[in-house]
């Protein structure tokens, strides 16, 4: 597992993980990966947690394509600058103003 979290942090390193294409090309990855081979997940679940395959089907297959939607659909206004107030005193006689920028902070 540790030269796959090497390759993970130097892949980060590079900055591509953070376009909008990339990240969608990513979640989408997710959907069709799961979707592909539901079959062999639903089995592997099931006899890894001693569910029947309806189980792996309904609460652990389903959900992840489910929230790999949910993100894809919302992924562009979760990656929006947005302006936020400037804080006190920093504001007082200086036209200011602050934003923030949603960025990832690196490899779980």
């Amino acid at each position: 597992i540790a030269p796959l979290v090497n390759q993970a942090h130097q892949t980060f390193a590079t900055q591509m993980t953070q376009p909008y294409d990339y990240r969608i090309q990513q979640l989408k990855g997710i959907e069709n990966l799961v979707q592909e081979n539901w079959d062999e997940l639903s089995s592997a679940i099931a006899n890894d947690l001693g569910q029947g395959p309806m189980y792996a089907e309904a609460f652990e297959l389903s959900s992840v394509v489910s929230r790999a939607r949910y993100s894809q659909s919302n992924l562009r206004k979760w990656m929006e600058t947005k302006r936020v107030p400037t804080p006190f005193p920093v504001n007082l006689n200086i036209p200011i103003h602050s934003e923030l920028v949603p960025n990832p902070r690196g490899v779980a």
